[in-house]
């Protein structure tokens, strides 16, 4: 009676209830919300009126099946209500209820519409219409012949729709296809340009990339091409597609708008002044494409969707590459141009600290501060006001003022501030600390206060000369040029001294930072190509002390940190000078770090092996080659020409044993920018090399990636370090930097470290 009188209004209500509590599912068939939602609603209806009228069997399969491939606790809890009543309904005699199929059809559509992938993606789909094909069947068999009739109707007029839709997008596809290979060509075009400082040609590419883009934009989203987007699986390929030609064109667009608007050609030091006003006109263009650059990324990430076939997710996949590439660049280039009118002196005079440093006579940072110079910046105009030797200062005045280290530090470095010597400063391999260990030496030098230090060594002064081109130096009977710079100032100079000490690294610092103050320089291009390399090396080092500065000039990289707080393997190797002498110059170093890692415990074994060589020719001068113990007389003095160093390992590790050239010996411990410290004095004879060999251990947490961080120091010569990781017993490594190679049964890197480096492996059982 129930099903005569209440039959089909029942039916019909609990359609629209499974229909709402479809579309509030987290299906997407299209990847568009408000489509998903209508194409949910109805198929929840049309599943309810087919459970509705399909025999009692089938209820059982699709609730069951349903309750197999699970998911959270509605749909848990829905599948098994159903199969319960399936269960009773199909063992139960008498005749089939059209209410029972339909409350079955509603709590099984709530757990289809939430099961999980747990087998791989598109399982839940797949098997959804296995489970609903038999039902779909039945029902459509136990129908009126009016009801199959408007079935058969409906399913030609939903074929010829997808027809229509398939081939309309086809066709614009196929349109669009010429224009977007044309915009990436052009794109990347304006790029290089852009790269390259040549804005007039990049502005042209990017208008170039814009009008493809927006062609191909306008085929896509044409009236015929987007009846797909409400096509399942068809939807997600359309979207992805107009939305990289959408994403290329405001790109593109605002690029080329930029390059016209933004003179960044026209940044250009001129007799040590830069137009401070040319720079405030490009915070605007280049804003707003980094803003663009960041509306791009959330736009392709919206479309993105693991429903993407191949030849359409390799496109998006590179224009989020791209996109990703360039955003960073673009956000921090909008940084630079807030802060570099205050650096330049536009909001006040900037004093900055100039110290002159060079790596033959070693400190931890890299060299030993031998001159100074004292620029001003004011209003975009740079000025070299003063420079000259440090020991023609008129010396320290008062005890030594309060040092930004901590009391482990103060014990490490005591002994090169026992007296307050500048020449110490770069004391550290710490360049923050070290800038403000100089900030607080200066006043006591006659120097007054800064607003911030540069540190320049003579690889630094090659990377300046680049952009000056040579320079006369006053007792130098050669230009000096990018070419001869290091030579002459690391060696060259001394051995031609003949005892005098004359510095000719100050001299030559000074030319060369007169002629960046006076002559014409290029493009930022050219400043970043030529000096970007020698501040990734710790040869060129910039900081101010305003803290809105200091994060940017950081990323810019003239502000690199020591490394801290690190939750894996670090290596640092470096050297301070004992003699005191400019010996350091003709040493060359090779390391060798061979780990064991055991990622099940995260225990850690390595052999370290430095080896330092002293190349110091005969007949060099007193002042090179002699040390304080020759100086001072004494009869167990190390010969002429010998290399005395303090060597210091960082690591997270502790040493088990150490030895030099076999010889047990103990390493003074100590805790340094929170790395453990090992520190012990070498001794190298001339045309002799000295090994040190050190066996550690340590632990970390469990993990199958294992990677190191290789920090240099800035020296005469770079190391040569090999690095080899190795799998504790029960495991295999694979490398995953590309500087790892495969080598028996563990991986190998081999390099000249110029900059800091890391090496990841990853481990898995054997």
């Amino acid at each position: 009676m129930l099903d005569d009188d209440w039959g089909t209004p029942i039916v019909v209500a609990s359609g629209i209830l499974a229909g709402l509590g479809a579309a509030a599912s987290e299906a997407s068939p299209t990847g568009a919300a408000a489509v998903d939602a209508g194409l949910s609603l109805a198929a929840g209806m049309v599943l309810v009126a087919a459970f509705s009228r399909a025999r009692r069997s089938t209820w059982l399969v699709a609730s069951g099946m349903a309750a197999l491939l699970g998911g959270g606790l509605l749909a848990l809890c829905c599948s098994a209500v159903a199969v319960v009543v399936s269960f009773i309904a199909t063992v139960s005699p008498g005749p089939r209820r059209r209410v029972v199929g339909a409350f079955v059809g509603l709590l099984t559509v709530q757990a289809l519409f939430r099961m999980q992938d747990t087998i791989f993606h598109g399982a839940t789909a797949l098997w959804g219409l296995v489970a609903v094909t038999p039902v779909l069947i039945s029902g459509y068999r136990q129908s009126r012949s009016r009801t199959r009739r408007i079935v058969r109707r409906s399913l030609v007029g939903v074929g010829a729709f997808l027809f229509m839709a398939g081939v309309g997008f086809a066709f614009s596809a196929a349109a669009a296809k010429s224009d977007l290979d044309a915009a990436r060509a052009a794109a990347d075009d304006g790029f290089d340009a852009l790269r390259s400082g040549e804005q007039t040609q990049a502005a042209a590419a990017f208008e170039e990339a814009d009008a493809s883009f927006s062609s191909a934009q306008d085929r896509l989203t044409a009236p015929w091409a987007r009846l797909v987007r409400i096509v399942p699986l068809a939807s997600q390929q359309a979207a992805a597609v107009a939305t990289v030609a959408e994403v290329g064109a405001e790109v593109s667009s605002v690029a080329a708008q930029a390059s016209v608007d933004a003179p960044y050609d026209q940044v250009r030091a001129e007799a040590g002044s830069v137009d401070l006003a040319v720079l405030a006109s490009m915070q605007g263009p280049v804003g707003d494409v980094a803003e663009t650059l960041r509306w791009s990324e959330r736009r392709l990430d919206e479309v993105t969707s693991s429903w993407l076939l191949p030849p359409v997710a390799a496109p998006l996949d590179d224009a989020i590459e791209q996109i990703g590439d360039a955003r960073p660049e673009a956000e921090l280039a909008a940084r630079v141009l807030d802060v570099a009118p205050g650096i330049l002196g536009g909001e006040g005079e900037r004093r900055y600290l100039l110290a002159f440093t060079t790596p033959a006579e070693t400190r931890f940072l890299g060299g030993f501060v031998g001159g100074y110079g004292v620029l001003t910046a004011a209003d975009g105009k740079v000025e070299l006001v003063e420079s000259g030797r440090v020991d023609d200062l008129r010396g320290p005045v008062g005890s030594t003022p309060n040092l930004p280290l901590d009391e482990a530090q103060r014990l490490r470095y005591g002994q090169f501030f026992a007296q307050p010597f500048l020449q110490n400063g770069t004391a550290t391999p710490d360049f923050a600390t070290d800038a403000e260990i100089l900030r607080a030496l200066a006043p006591q030098w006659g120097l007054g206060q800064f607003d911030g230090v540069i540190v320049v060594d003579p690889a630094g002064l090659a990377g300046l000369l680049e952009l000056t081109g040579p320079v006369e130096v006053e007792g130098l009977d050669q230009k000096l040029s990018a070419d001869n710079a290091e030579d002459l100032l690391l060696r060259d100079q001394y051995a031609a001294t003949n005892g005098d000490r004359s510095d000719m690294l100050t001299a030559a610092s000074k030319a060369t930072f007169e002629a960046l103050t006076e002559r014409k320089l290029p493009g930022p291009a050219r400043i970043g190509a030529a000096l970007g390399p020698v501040a990734r090396q710790g040869h060129l080092l910039f900081t101010t002390f305003d803290d809105a500065e200091i994060p940017v000039l950081a990323e810019v990289g003239s502000r690199p940190q020591f490394p801290k707080d690190l939750d894996h393997d670090l290596l640092s190797v470096r050297m301070s000078n004992l003699g005191p002498n400019k010996i350091d110059a003709y040493l060359s170093r090779s390391i060798s770090y061979d780990v064991t890692v055991d990622p099940a415990t995260g225990h850690l074994e390595a052999v370290l092996e430095v080896t330092v060589r002293n190349d110091a020719p005969a007949g060099l001068p007193d002042y090179v080659a002699s040390n304080r113990a020759l100086r001072e007389g004494f009869a167990d003095a190390p010969p002429m020409g010998t290399a005395l160093d303090l060597l210091s390992v960082y690591t997270p590790l502790s040493p088990l044993s150490a030895k030099i050239d076999g010889v047990e010996v103990g390493l003074e411990p100590s805790i340094d920018f929170t790395w453990r410290t090992w520190t012990t004095p070498i001794s190298v004879p001339p045309g002799g090399e000295t090994t040190l060999v050190m066996r550690m251990a340590g632990e970390r947490l469990p993990s199958t990636a294992y990677w190191i961080d290789l920090v240099p120091q800035a020296l005469a010569t770079d190391d040569q370090v090999t690095v080899t990781i190795r799998p504790a017993p029960g495991w295999v490594v694979q490398p995953v930097s590309p500087g790892l190679s495969p080598s028996g049964d563990a991986v190998v890197a081999t390099t000249e470290l110029a900059e800091p480096a890391r090496f990841e492996a990853t481990f898995s059982p054997s």
